[in-house]
């Protein structure tokens, strides 16, 4: 009975000491899930409402230059009625004369809401405009085949059927359109082989067959297109070998061929493009290994290799690419050492070379690589010490690390007993872990009745007056506030990685910009004191999950008094410079064309010097990870923001918009007068 009378008690002391401690707990944690729950503040933001005059909607190629959309405004009076010289089932047709002198007719096309019909096929009747220079019927929801007959209008030099329902085969007659410069079939559901005739079209720059389902093999014709800047093949179900004789297209800036059936190996002879930029080739079944030749392509910024079956090592040759902004090598055999020649890269900001069979150790020269934002050296084979010079975001898990680091990095997970005292990686072992064990339930209660009485008491204050428990710092302009976003990434860190940035779509990107002038917008013209953020970058925008832009980073950040005509900014290299909203507005300019285009800023005057401004459309500076963009309205709103950012780049900082007028003019979405196929930048 004693025993039992012992027992019970002890039962009883047990039970008393976890009801004890678990229902504050408890009711500490349910009282902090209701005050979260109510802290929760919905925000209503304006809908924006887009008003088209009149109803319809106006648009004009400019391909000569000489006839302006404001000349056709004035000369009809704004579209006045008495100008107008029949009415048809698309729009009404009015005539002008221009200051030049010349009369010119043309179509107001209706709001696309009002045609009663969708636009079937191509008609027949297409062929008999023989004069024809310029046709693009780009996101016209077209279907059925593209016309043989399309092979008579031999003037033409520029043919858009981008990002419609067409399918059946590419023509062969199309190689009778010698005159032609430009062909876009991209977006489509054409099948079929790639025709040879194609190679008469010597004059052709452009060239996009993306995104469709052409199988067969490339023809090794193509080699006669020397014009050719840019080819784009990929996201179809072609096969075969890439043809050797592609590296005789010495004009070539852009080589996509992503995403097909591509084996064979890497031809030499591509070495010889040197005036390549882009290079894609991932997601095929290419075998063999990076050929040396590639050290001759200079100028590229971006190669992709990833996810086929290459092996062999890296070549030391890599290391001459000094313009490489972008390289992915992951998904491959890949073995052998980390070339130290690498640590010659100094602009590469994105690298991702996992899931190989590298082994030995990190080259210490990688430390040279400043700009360098996203690395993955992960599921490989590597070992030894790790470069505490490394400042970048690397990921070195599932590999062979056996050592106690300090580097700033992502986790050591998977590796044979990596350890390393900083937060997020697995801890070293100490010899006072018992004592944690039963130090940390206590001070975890006393911690959330600490934090319970703090938010209660932090009601009582007046919710518009900033939380002194996120203030990290005062300067002599005010207070420095820290905070933190969930499940953001900085955009810098999207654009730089060819996966996230494909689902950063063009939608997206206009969006994010918008997002940026918004801000910068309010910050300038709103405030009660104007505020400049003379340090806009996309290391200091910040993406949430649903991809709305935030801006961070107000470290140096100024109040203009407008009773002073001169603010300076004394900067990192002791130099003081003299800041003004303007100088924002070029810093916007800079992000903005970033997003659009996906390359760094410093590496914009190379692409651009590589091109021939005169005969160079929008389309070729556009990031060309993405698809085309998809109807008429992304299109036009991906031309305005490049528009809008190279105009806030104007080297005359008084010829450049406010930010306010930037902000407007976003929002507004006004048409443009031409197709962004055919805008020449």
């Amino acid at each position: 009975m004693k025993k039992r009378d012992i027992n019970g008690s002890t039962t009883r002391l047990l039970l008393i000491i976890v009801v004890s401690l678990s229902t504050p707990l408890f009711l500490a944690c349910a009282i902090l899930g209701i005050f979260i729950h109510f802290q929760k503040v919905k925000k209503n933001r304006p809908q924006l409402v887009t008003v088209t005059k009149n109803g319809v909607l106006f648009s004009i190629w400019d391909f000569d230059g000489r006839i302006a959309y404001e000349d056709i405004v004035k000369a009809t009076e704004d579209f006045d009625i008495k100008y107008c010289i029949g009415v048809g089932g698309y729009g009404s047709v009015y005539r002008a004369g221009l200051p030049s002198g010349k009369t010119v007719d043309l179509k107001k096309l209706h709001r696309w809401e009002m045609i009663p019909h969708q636009i079937g096929e191509l008609p027949l009747s297409l062929a008999n405009l023989t004069q024809l220079e310029y046709l693009s019927l780009y996101s016209n929801r077209l279907h059925g085949s593209v016309l043989p007959e399309i092979g008579k209008m031999k003037n033409l030099i520029f043919l858009d059927l981008g990002n419609n329902h067409l399918s059946g085969v590419v023509p062969s007659l199309l190689g009778h359109l010698t005159k032609l410069n430009t062909l876009y079939l991209d977006g489509n559901q054409i099948n079929g082989s790639i025709p040879f005739e194609i190679r008469h079209l010597e004059n052709l720059r452009l060239i996009l067959l993306n995104n469709n389902n052409l199988t067969s093999a490339i023809p090794s014709s193509l080699g006669s297109l020397t014009n050719l800047t840019s080819l784009r093949f990929g996201r179809n179900q072609i096969s075969g070998f890439i043809p050797p004789e592609i590296g005789k297209m010495k004009s070539l800036i852009i080589l996509e061929l992503s995403y097909n059936h591509l084996s064979g190996v890497i031809p030499s002879s591509l070495g010889n493009l040197i005036n390549l930029t882009y290079l894609s080739l991932r997601n095929n079944h290419i075998r063999g290994f990076i050929p040396p030749k590639i050290r001759k392509m200079k100028s590229l910024m971006r190669l992709a290799l990833s996810n086929n079956h290459l092996n062999g090592v890296i070549p030391s040759s890599m290391g001459n690419l000094t313009h490489l902004t972008s390289l992915t090598l992951q998904g491959n055999q890949i073995i052998g050492f980390i070339p130290t020649e690498k640590g010659n890269l100094d602009k590469l900001s994105n690298e991702d070379m996992s899931t190989n069979l590298l082994s030995g150790q990190i080259p210490f020269h990688l430390g040279n690589l400043k700009q360098l934002g996203y690395f993955n050296l992960s599921y490989n084979n590597l070992s030894g010490a790790i470069p505490l010079s490394i400042w970048t975001s690397i990921d070195l898990s599932h590999n062979q690390f056996e050592t106690q680091s300090r580097a700033p990095s992502k986790p050591l997970d998977y590796n044979k007993g990596s350890c390393s005292e900083i937060k997020g990686l697995s801890r070293c072992k100490k010899r006072h872990q018992i004592m944690i064990i039963i130090v940390v339930p206590i001070s975890t209660l006393l911690l959330l009745a600490a934090i319970l009485g703090f938010l209660f008491h932090k009601q009582r204050i007046n919710k518009n007056q900033p939380v002194e428990r996120y203030c990290i710092g005062i300067g002599g302009y005010g207070s420095v506030y820290r905070a933190q976003l969930l499940s953001s990434k900085f955009l810098f860190c999207m654009l730089r990685d060819d996966v996230e940035t494909v689902e950063l779509d063009w939608v997206k990107k206009v969006n994010v910009v918008k997002g940026i002038a918004n801000v910068l917008s309010y910050m300038h013209h709103d405030c009660a004191l104007p505020i400049i953020h003379p340090d806009i970058s996309s290391n200091n925008i910040l993406l949430d999950s649903m991809f709305e832009a935030f801006v961070s980073d107000f470290g140096t950040a100024r109040l203009l008094d407008p009773n002073l005509s001169n603010h300076t900014l004394r900067a990192s290299l002791r130099i003081l410079m003299v800041v003004t909203k303007k100088y924002d507005v070029y810093k916007f300019g800079m992000v903005a064309l970033e997003t659009i285009i996906g390359i760094h800023p410093g590496d914009l005057v190379n692409l651009l010097s590589s091109l021939s401004t005169q005969n160079t459309t929008l389309m070729d500076v556009l990031d060309p990870r993405l698809s085309s963009p998809k109807g008429s309205r992304v299109g036009n709103d991906v031309a305005l923001t490049l528009s809008l950012a190279l105009k806030s780049l104007n080297c005359n900082p008084q010829l450049r918009p406010s930010m306010q007028q930037v902000s407007w003019r976003l929002m507004t979405s006004k048409s443009l007068p031409q197709p962004i196929g055919a805008m020449s930048l």
